[in-house]
């Protein structure tokens, strides 16, 4: 009797352990992955710094790649075209918005998109030769800047 006893309640603790190990991963908190997608909604844990929202200047955030905003509105290019330095094996993500239908090109990348009026076109590549290329629209021909990977 005595055995059937201490097997019901080793049994009864597994199973209360099993209930509250599934009730714990179902409260895991608002980081969990929702259906359909592949990783967790990252948090944020620290403010934005305004030189993040700012349009035209380039910046390194903590995934190491180079953001860079470029706007052509009435043939006018803004920022005006400068020097752009990444390191080799950087990131770089360029955003270019323009009120005219085009094509931006990457000179010594095989890196180009096309333009579509009034919307933000966005484009990533991994910075691997180093020299300095000119990053350019295709049909209107203007320099938007002169990428430098070290």
């Amino acid at each position: 009797m005595r055995l059937i006893r201490s097997a019901a309640r080793s049994a009864a603790r597994t199973t209360a352990l099993v209930a509250l190990a599934a009730l714990v991963a179902a409260c895991g908190g608002s980081n969990s992955a929702k259906p359909g997608s592949a990783a967790p909604t990252p948090t944020a844990s620290a403010p934005a710094s305004p030189a993040a929202s700012a349009p035209a200047s380039p910046s390194a955030p903590a995934t190491d790649a180079v953001t860079y905003q470029v706007t052509i509105k009435g043939g006018n290019v803004e920022p005006k075209p400068d020097v752009v330095k990444v390191k080799l094996g950087q990131t770089v993500r360029l955003t270019v918005t323009s009120d005219q239908h085009d094509e931006i090109h990457v000179h010594g990348y095989d890196v180009s998109a096309e333009l579509e009026p009034n919307k933000p076109t966005t484009v990533e590549f991994k910075a691997s030769t180093p020299g300095t290329f000119e990053v350019e629209t295709h049909h209107s021909q203007k320099l938007l800047f002169r990428l430098q990977v070290q």
